[in-house]
């Protein structure tokens, strides 16, 4: 789990939940339990995207980019390939790589 000191309790609770959501996926790969684990990372997302808008107002690259909209795009593509891999018959691995990709991704938002 994530440790900061600026985290709100609400966002330490999402973190615990994405946890238990992660255990959950690879205990029993189903699309159930996808769906929960996809409604617990938006959750997160948003409120990372409130607490940075708070701190920091918008950011932009020096390409003149919205960083953290990009990466919120690549977490949902990373988000549906999930769901896409449950359709298929995918080995166990697989679907746990997805999830540690996701979650680095999440990290790198809320760093």
């Amino acid at each position: 789990m994530v440790s900061r000191p600026l985290a709100s309790s609400n966002e330490s609770s999402i973190w615990a939940r994405l946890d238990a959501q992660e255990k959950q996926v690879i205990a029993q790969l189903s699309l159930e339990s996808v769906n929960r684990y996809v409604k617990t990372v938006k959750d997160l997302l948003e409120e990372a995207l409130k607490a940075h808008q708070v701190k920091a107002g918008a950011y932009f690259s020096p390409l003149g980019q919205f960083r953290y909209l990009v990466r919120v795009q690549v977490v949902n593509k990373e988000l549906e390939r999930l769901r896409q891999s449950l359709m298929s018959p995918s080995p166990l691995h697989i679907v746990m790589k997805r999830l540690e990709l996701i979650r680095g991704l999440l990290c790198d938002i809320l760093m």
